[in-house]
């Protein structure tokens, strides 16, 4: 349940004095396995889209919990890029 976990962060903080650092960790890994199990249940393939340690956990946690599912990973920096020079060039302004 997603609210309970969500709710359980809380708990964690004041009754088992868990640091802000390991709270952050544990509410991002509760959020991206919610967000995983409902893709999960499509057969729609994603391009996941990212950087950093961010994109490093939702790689992982495509590999556990939607295996299959992931087509292609792209760099958040070069698809920024690409995405302002293609507007740039729609726009007449290169």
């Amino acid at each position: 349940n997603l609210l309970n976990a969500v709710f359980h962060t809380r708990t964690r903080a004041l009754l088992e004095a868990c640091p802000a650092t390991g709270n952050y960790h544990y509410l991002s890994g509760v959020l991206i396995g919610a967000e995983l199990r409902e893709l999960a249940a499509t057969d729609v393939p994603v391009t996941l889209v990212g950087s950093g340690p961010l994109l490093a956990a939702y790689r992982r946690a495509f590999e556990v919990l939607a295996p299959g599912a992931l087509q292609s990973v792209l760099d958040a920096d070069d698809c920024l890029i690409a995405g302002q020079l293609r507007v740039a060039r729609h726009r007449g302004l290169l």
